[in-house]
This record gives structure tokens, C-alpha cells and sequence, in this order.
């Protein structure tokens, strides 16, 4: 079976950000042309989750339950 790439968590708050920014700038789009635009809001992305650090994933650790007497 295939298994399905989960992206990063940096990853995914890029992505939350070009979002945001498509919906926040359309005017913008139209000026620019979509290539362009959409080239910038990769750019800015990339820029405004520079700060953002990246934590390995925890394991989940299983509590065995104890059957009741």
C-alpha cells in the first residue's frame, strides 16, 4: 500500500499563508498576472515563516489499562 506523505508543520503553515494572502489581495492578482502573483506569495511565505521551528513528532505512548477485578 501507498503510504501518504503528512507535510511538515512549517510546511502546512506555509501553505495556511499563501491562503490567506490570495484571499486578503485579489486586486492584486489581477495587476500582476497570476504567475507573478502567485511567484510573490511563495516569496512572502517563505519569508514570514522563516522564524517558525520545526519539532520532531512525539510518539504516542500507549497506557495499558488494567482489567478490574
Amino acid at each position: 500500500m501507498a503510504k501518504t506523505k503528512i507535510p511538515s508543520p512549517k510546511k502546512q503553515a506555509r501553505l495556511q499563508v499563501i491562503a490567506q494572502l490570495q484571499t486578503a489581495l485579489p486586486g492584486l492578482e489581477e495587476t500582476l498576472g497570476k504567475k507573478e502573483f502567485n511567484s510573490r506569495l511563495k516569496k512572502a511565505a517563505k519569508i514570514l515563516t522563516e522564524g517558525i521551528k520545526v519539532k520532531s513528532a512525539k510518539k504516542e505512548v500507549k497506557i495499558k489499562q488494567e482489567k478490574a477485578a
